[in-house]
């Protein structure tokens, strides 16, 4: 039931990850919500959520709005513990490397690729569109990205960690 505002994005976590008790989140009409087996807890972000991702392990999450940058959620702790910034535009879209340590970004015309533990960014694709969605390949060594011209991009990543 949605109390507020459209949803914008979502993400899950799988049931064995090393917080037992996140299940997936919400983003409702900008308040992120983590679902847990003893009930919510609220990472506001003061503005529309466009985009989510939860990392494999579960203890972090990330969640960017309208603004250039993309907040660092730290899920046992409830607070924002860090942020990435580096876009020109919204960033809309998000996701965390199969291993956690690294973590992709699509925003107006680029796509971001990021050390999460020391919050730099590692690289920038240029693209032709506006992205509105990335994902990682299983092995993380490729990123996808789509936008609004039906095109599928396909970038290839430097090998550093995961």
């Amino acid at each position: 039931a949605a109390a507020g505002g459209p949803v914008c994005g979502v993400a899950a976590v799988a049931d064995n990850v090393a917080h037992e008790s996140v299940r997936s989140q919400i983003i409702q009409g900008g308040l992120t919500a983590v679902i847990t087996g003893e009930g919510a807890a609220a990472f506001p972000l003061n503005s529309k959520v466009y985009a989510v991702a939860c990392s494999p392990h579960g203890g972090e999450i990330l969640g960017s709005g309208p603004g250039r940058s993309i907040g660092i959620f730290d899920v046992g702790a409830h607070r924002q513990v860090g942020t990435l910034a580096g876009h020109s535009g919204t960033v809309r879209g998000l996701a965390f490397s199969p291993g956690g340590r690294r973590a992709v970004s699509g925003g107006a015309s680029s796509v971001l690729l990021w050390d999460v533990l020391t919050q730099r960014q590692i690289i920038k694709f240029h693209s032709p569109d506006k992205v509105w969605a990335v994902a990682f390949a299983p092995n993380g060594r490729l990123v996808a990205s789509c936008g609004n011209n039906g095109v599928i991009r396909i970038w290839r990543l430097p090998r550093r960690g995961n």
